[in-house]
């Protein structure tokens, strides 16, 4: 009976610490950063015609084959977050982030055999930040601070995976260039500027290497999609951002949902459609 109780304390202990990290992800998530590593779109094509689309609350994302070694990508990402902190009994803060993207690529895919393809992708894109956060002195308001920039974004990602109709993994690295621009500052001082490392953002050039794994479960037209990105910062000038994005979401053939012939490797060869 005694292991019984035992094993139930170590549940509720391990369930606490699941609840701190996991608010302390979200106020990570929700502090001024910078830059965060969206989704990687990894489409894994077959062929000519050949549609996917990943879903996630803040990521979008779309491919289409062009024809049996080329293809197209759509992505989108918007996320924001409000909450509060108090640093004593008398003075508190309201903070609104808001962060979007959106790109647009072109690339090279090779099938080497039924489950496998190597994928290349370039491209790039337009994204924005914002970040405001209202003072309050003993519940009476004093002044609202703004920091918004807006940002041009450019990637190369090249990938290998293996598929089936249940299974899909993939290894992927994109290597990310970011550069921001108009940028709009309200009730900032240059010392806090400097000292939130916002200051002078639009005079330099941010790079950084991220190393992705991609794992989907489920049917051949719809899987559970699960992706662990690693960002690290190749730039020597500091910037805010978050190393380490997991995302959750649907993966879906979109071209099996429509069409009695989809693409399928055959002999060497992706099958062509009959239209």
């Amino acid at each position: 009976m005694w292991i019984f109780f035992l094993i139930l304390d170590k549940a509720k202990i391990m369930k606490t610490k699941l609840l701190f990290v996991l608010a302390l992800g979200v106020m990570l998530t929700s502090c001024k950063t910078l830059y965060k590593p969206t989704m990687q779109n990894v489409p894994m094509l077959k062929g000519k015609s050949d549609f996917r689309s990943t879903l996630s609350y803040n990521n979008y994302q779309f491919a289409y084959a062009l024809s049996n070694n080329f293809g197209i990508m759509l992505n989108g990402h918007h996320n924001k977050n409000e909450w509060s902190s108090s640093f004593d009994s008398i003075s508190r803060n309201d903070y609104f982030t808001r962060r979007y993207s959106i790109d647009a690529g072109v690339g090279y895919f090779k099938n080497f055999s039924e489950n496998t393809v190597f994928e290349c992708y370039a491209g790039g894109g337009y994204g924005g930040y914002q970040f405001d956060y209202d003072i309050y002195t003993k519940d009476v308001y004093e002044r609202t601070n703004n920091y918004h920039t807006a940002s041009w974004r450019s990637f190369v990602q090249p990938s290998i995976a293996y598929r089936d109709d249940i299974f899909e993994i993939a290894f992927s690295t994109r290597f990310m260039g970011v550069g921001f621009f108009d940028v709009v500052t309200r009730n900032y001082t240059q010392d806090e500027l400097i000292s939130e490392n916002l200051n002078n953002l639009d005079q330099n050039f941010y790079t950084f290497i991220e190393p992705a794994i991609t794992l989907r479960v489920g049917h051949r037209m719809a899987k559970f999609h699960v992706q662990c990105i690693y960002s690290q910062l190749l730039s020597t000038k500091s910037l805010s951002y978050i190393p380490l994005n997991i995302n959750f979401g649907i993966s879906f053939n979109v071209f099996e949902w429509f069409s009695e012939n989809p693409p399928r490797y055959h002999e060497g060869t992706v099958r062509q459609n009959n239209f």
